[in-house]
């Protein structure tokens, strides 16, 4: 028998049109069956009562265990602790370790003697246990050699949280290690370790020390800086005698201080203004802002932004890659200026000039002000020079 198009064509197709259309409704009908049945089965587990002498798995028991947990202790209790210690003989630094959680305020004064108080909250299961444990949080003084060492002591039993505040001689060095948040100021010299949250430093006729991790740093008034540094925001101003530093991942400003800066950098944001002293900075990545330097310093960096502003008379030598330097040129500046960039560009217009090409490089040698300035020397590879008013 001879089948006609039309029939043929309504034969094949139409059978595997419906059919199609219903296996795809059946599976998102299942889906939704699916969905009501979990949904079912957690409301039932955090609802249903346990089982008379069970101990199985459900999200009821979880819910009902944190609930427990949470009513451990619910009571609460402050104490607060004063004791003065005379200051031994040949005493130089005073130690503070331990107070965990809680900050730490040290500072200096004119006196003979050290003053500590320790305040302490403690949870407990009742207000009065709590207390307890609140009266047994207290300063262990250690005396090693020339130091006194005050070292937190917590009871194992609950939570305490204690803050700290000493008063030293002025003519001490202090230490702190192992707290979250501290301020130190009027002292001989001071060093941070293992601590967090945010450092204030002032006042200190020495030098300032440590390592710190997370938070933020603001040094001000110190003889000098060495300090390692990581993932925070630090600012350093007023420093006599010159800083160290090791940044990683953060930003770190230097202003208004004298002495030489040695910065190492791994892709943070640097800013040194207004140094009297010679300023070098290495590392890699990042961006390094240099303004009005005072003596002869140098930048060698890797694929880093570089902004040098140069005023005085001083030398300055820009290496970097891959990243924009450039040079700003103050009003009355006398400076002899060789900058040269290969694969890269200058841009020199802002100042009416225009570079020489020669091959990959392109080279601007020129005298801004009166001849016989400092030399200031940029290299750039895979990066522009940009230099402007």
């Amino acid at each position: 028998m001879t089948t006609t198009p039309d029939q043929g064509n309504f034969d094949d197709k139409a059978p595997v049109f419906y059919m199609r259309k219903s296996l795809n409704m059946g599976k998102r009908e299942f889906a939704i069956i699916a969905v009501f049945v979990v949904v079912g089965a957690v409301v039932y587990q955090f609802t249903a009562p346990p089982a008379t002498g069970t101990s199985g798995f459900s999200f009821a028991n979880i819910v009902n265990e944190a609930r427990r947990e949470m009513r451990v202790n619910p009571g609460r209790a402050e104490v607060i602790h004063s004791h003065t210690m005379p200051v031994p003989p040949g005493l130089r630094e005073v130690r503070v370790v331990g107070v965990g959680r809680g900050g730490v305020t040290i500072v200096g004064e004119r006196r003979s003697d050290i003053e500590h108080t320790l305040t302490v909250s403690s949870d407990g299961p009742d207000d009065e246990t709590a207390k307890t444990y609140a009266t047994r949080t207290v300063f262990v003084p250690d005396h090693v050699a020339d130091t006194i060492i005050l070292r937190a002591d917590f009871p194992p039993e609950a939570s305490q949280t204690a803050t700290a505040v000493i008063k030293v001689p002025m003519s001490l060095e202090v230490r702190v290690e192992t707290a979250t948040g501290v301020t130190i100021s009027d002292v001989a010299a001071a060093h941070v370790e293992a601590t967090r949250g945010a450092i204030t430093i002032s006042n200190v006729s020495g030098a300032v020390g440590g390592i710190h991790v997370d938070g933020a740093v603001t040094v001000t008034g110190a003889g000098s800086v060495k300090m390692r540094l990581s993932r925070l925001r630090s600012q350093f101003g007023n420093i006599t005698g010159g800083l160290t530093l090791d940044v990683r991942d953060g930003e770190c400003s230097v202003t208004t201080s004298a002495g030489p800066v040695d910065i190492e950098t791994a892709r943070a944001e640097i800013s040194v203004v207004g140094q009297k002293g010679p300023v070098v900075v290495r590392g890699a990545d990042g961006r390094v802002t240099l303004d009005s330097p005072g003596a002869e310093s140098r930048i060698d960096v890797r694929r880093a932004e570089v902004e040098l502003t140069v005023a005085g008379p001083a030398p300055v030598t820009v290496l970097t890659t891959d990243q924009t330097a450039r040079v700003i040129v103050k009003p009355d500046a006398s400076f002899d200026l060789d900058a040269m960039s290969t694969d890269g560009k200058i841009q020199a217009s802002d100042v009416n000039l225009t570079p020489e090409i020669s091959g990959t490089n392109q080279k601007l040698v020129h005298t801004f002000g009166k001849a016989g300035g400092a030399r200031v020397t940029i290299r750039n590879t895979r990066g522009e020079i940009v230099v402007r008013k």
